[in-house]
């Protein structure tokens, strides 16, 4: 998955008017989900929303976000531009460079009096509609759908995967010359002592998570440790 577990899509009638996304900053930095999870969507809209609907889970309006927003325009002899978000207020616009010609904004749009050229600052600030989406009890693809009080749209798939199959784990140790059996090395999993070795160099770990794990040896005397020995023995990966 990407940063954010889910694809986009609009309204084709009223494509870009209206958008939903699934924001790391507010799921505690995470991009994947997995059933069970509660995901906060974020619906920017110039208007209220009249309709939400989902296909699998139990959906809420639970608050708002409120952010300021400064959009820097280069304006190139063009009579409007567009901001990058949905102003829930005024906007200030001020002309940096070249430029001069007065100003009017409407919804999303800048309109400019005169063709000119120069760089123009926009700032504003944005109202974000929060929902959560609960209970999703099963692995696949949950559709959201938003519709305002203008007919503009946003819709946005999400994908809900299983817990990898966690694995049985034996970890060995044995000499680096002559492959012997190393009796009596303490063996630590992700910062965790799960044992000694027995007289076959062998450790149960138990069930594992699929990827990386740290692995902490210390041997029984005469070995080096593990910070001594020079040998890329720190980590293992149990594989999906």
């Amino acid at each position: 998955m990407g940063d954010v577990a889910a694809t986009y899509a609009l309204s084709p009638s009223r494509r870009g008017a209206m958008s939903v996304s699934v924001p790391s900053d507010l799921n505690g930095g995470r991009s994947e989900f997995r059933p069970g999870d509660t995901v906060v969507l974020a619906v920017n809209t110039s208007a209220p929303v009249t309709t939400k609907w989902n296909s699998a889970g139990a959906m809420d309006r639970y608050g708002v976000s409120v952010e300021e927003t400064t959009d820097y325009i280069l304006v190139e002899r063009t009579r409007s531009v567009s901001l990058s978000g949905w102003p829930s207020g005024p906007v200030s616009v001020v002309w940096l460079a070249g430029g001069g010609s007065p100003t009017t904004v409407h919804r999303r749009e800048i309109f400019i009096r005169d063709e000119v050229l120069g760089l123009l600052s926009a700032t504003y600030e944005t109202t974000r509609i929060l929902y959560r989406l609960r209970n999703v009890r099963a692995a696949g693809r949950v559709a959201v759908y938003f519709e305002n009080a203008d007919g503009e749209s946003a819709s946005e798939i999400l994908e809900f995967a299983d817990e990898p199959e966690a694995k049985e784990v034996w970890i060995v140790v044995q000499d680096i010359d002559t492959r012997a059996a190393v009796e009596g090395c303490a063996v630590s999993v992700d910062g965790v002592h799960v044992g000694d070795t027995d007289a076959d160099g062998r450790v149960y770990v138990g069930e594992t998570a699929p990827g990386a794990h740290d692995l902490g040896l210390t041997p029984p005397s005469p070995y080096l440790s593990q910070s001594e020995d020079g040998i890329a023995n720190d980590r293992f990966t149990v594989p999906q």
